[in-house]
């Protein structure tokens, strides 16, 4: 709802394109280069990892290659590396050590695992500093029936034997006493954890865990590197916001739910946000007011063709303008939004109560951006007149179709259009926070009258209601096949990209849904058909830091590229 958004949008996203971050692909083999294919995972190992691999102890050491070589997000430096994961290791590869013995780096896969299942290694009781194998580094031990295998191997970098450098460079330091555990084959054994590794006792023998495989491991779940990724992805961009919390829930069918929650809803009471907090949706509005609108139309009431002048006046182009091209955002009308003046008034009278025909005066005193149907152009012009046509066409208020058409079928009873007078939010809810423009101070916005985003972005939901409404709006149970089939055709966004927008809905790369943007609040909910995939964004905050994205997109963004990156479209796209 902030004037201009696809324009802000573009420019930030057109970079992230630019650098591959939205749709990732495993790294290619470079020319020249020596690969070698495992049939036993269908992996290839390439390069420096394969050089490094045969070097320093090739399969009994780290196993066959699980992934390809991609771009990770590290959990230490929040940065994106290079990396591959092996059954027992990840490989990194570090340029900034190119020419010195560290140019591939082994991951940190013990501590990651222990994290992961709730273990902060600093927190375990700590050995005697008389043991004689005692680590000062991380104050544990290595257990002496481990102390042989450990102190016996480690990376080749030309000492001679294996020399305390080397051997710390393939294991690590200790991080845990050993203690006897069940492995994952279910038997108890003998146990202790490294930076880079697990040992274990079998027999006689010392065998190390197969931390990479665990790590990739996703039977009814997300793999756990890719939580684990998820993870620094919300903790890289919240970290660069100023947002008092942010809530991330992504499901999928057979993979189960990750859920990032991170500050507080409330600054007050420092609470939490939840599945069930409600918050202020923004555009996101727009998705259910463009099925109302294909409900009627399904129901004779309308049609795709008709003319805007059927219900308005004075529009330029009106008897060209048709039903479809507002839905679709290429009627050339401007968006109110956009006008300084009005964006003046909004910001220093927060609480004004606007009328619809003030909004269209808006839009309708600027010229036509161009001829009808020509370009895409974002304008909430389009769905505050799509509104009005609703009323008219059915002689009902627009609250109350929105409720018999689409909240109840669906059963959303935490999602709601309030009257223009009603400035509360049902609780729980959280607490919007915004800057204003002319003091630079932050100003709890929760409250404010939202009669300005109308038809374009009143609504209020929960992540609850948007999983179920995220689907229906993919699937289109609630329309006939035919007029979901017209919702999902596309008008490009970004020439030659996957990203359009259909009959109110947004596509990225495969993600359908849309984008919110208020006052206070950001959203996102988005969702993948062939995935059965859901991601829902909430922000408290709708500011911005240097003109970048706002937090939710560029969440969204991340996140719907990393699991197309783990989960490839199908060939078509669909």
């Amino acid at each position: 709802m902030r004037p201009s958004r696809f324009v802000m949008r573009l420019a930030p996203l057109l970079l992230l394109l630019l650098g591959a971050v939205v749709v990732p692909v495993p790294a290619a083999a470079q020319p020249g280069e020596t690969c070698e294919l495992f049939p036993e995972t269908g992996q290839e190992s390439c390069g420096a990892f394969l050089s490094f691999w045969d070097a320093n102890g090739s399969l009994p050491v780290f196993g066959l290659p699980l992934t390809a070589q991609f771009q990770e997000l590290s959990t230490g430096t929040l940065a994106k590396q290079e990396v591959q994961y092996y059954e027992r290791e990840r490989f990194e590869l570090h340029p900034e050590n190119e020419g010195t013995p560290y140019y591939v780096l082994l991951g940190r896969l013990g501590v990651d695992l222990l994290a992961f299942n709730g273990i902060d290694w600093m927190t375990l009781p700590k050995a005697n500093p008389s043991d004689t194998y005692y680590m000062a580094a991380t104050g544990q031990a290595i257990a002496p029936e481990f102390w042989d295998y450990w102190s016996g191997h480690g990376l080749d970098f030309g000492e001679a034997g294996v020399s305390f450098r080397e051997s710390l460079a393939l294991f690590g330091y200790p991080v845990t006493p050993a203690a006897v555990e069940t492995n994952a084959d279910g038997g108890t054994v003998l146990t202790q954890w490294f930076e880079r590794a697990r040992f274990e006792l079998h027999g006689d023998s010392v065998l190390l865990g197969r931390l990479g495989a665990e790590m990739n491991d996703a039977d009814g779940h997300f793999a756990i590197r890719v939580q684990l990724e998820l993870d620094v992805l919300l903790r890289r961009y919240f970290d660069q916001y100023i947002s008092p919390g942010t809530r991330v829930s992504v499901s999928a069918k057979g993979l189960g739910e990750w859920v990032g929650n991170i500050g507080v809803s409330d600054q007050a009471t420092g609470a939490p946000y939840t599945d069930d907090m409600h918050q202020r949706i923004g555009s996101i509005t727009k998705t259910f007011v463009g099925t109302l609108v294909l409900q009627l139309v399904d129901q004779g009431l309308l049609n795709l063709e008709d003319t805007v002048d059927q219900w308005f006046e004075g529009v330029t182009y009106g008897d060209r303008i048709t039903v479809r091209m507002l839905l679709n955002m290429t009627s050339g009308i401007a968006s109110y939004t956009d006008d300084a003046d009005f964006w003046r008034t909004h910001v220093t009278e927060p609480e004004r109560l606007w009328t619809q025909a003030e909004l269209l005066a808006y839009g309708f005193k600027a010229p036509p951006l161009f001829d009808p149907d020509a370009q895409f152009h974002y304008s909430n012009t389009n769905t505050i007149m799509l509104g009005l046509i609703i009323e008219a066409v059915t002689g009902e208020d627009l609250r109350v179709m929105l409720q018999e058409g689409i909240l109840d079928p669906l059963g959303l009873t935490h999602t709601s259009f309030p009257a223009n007078t009603d400035v509360s939010i049902p609780e729980t809810y959280a607490h919007g926070i915004t800057r204003n423009p002319v003091t630079g101070e932050l100003q709890d916005a929760t409250n404010w009258n939202v009669s300005w985003a109308w038809a374009a972005g009143q609504m209020i939901s929960t992540q609850e209601d948007l999983r179920v409404w995220a689907r229906e709006l993919a699937v289109g149970e609630l329309l006939s096949p035919e007029m979901q089939a017209e919702r999902l055709t596309w008008v490009p966004i970004i020439p030659d990209v996957d990203f359009g927008y259909g009959l109110g809905v947004e596509r990225f790369f495969g993600w359908l849904g849309h984008g919110g943007d208020l006052d206070g609040y950001n959203s996102e909910s988005f969702y993948r058909p062939d995935l059965k995939a859901a991601i829902l964004v909430f922000t408290n905050t709708d500011i911005r830091v240097d003109g970048q994205q706002k937090l939710s997109s560029i969440l969204f963004y991340e996140i719907a590229g990393l699991l197309n990156r783990e989960y490839p479209l199908p060939p078509s796209g669909q």
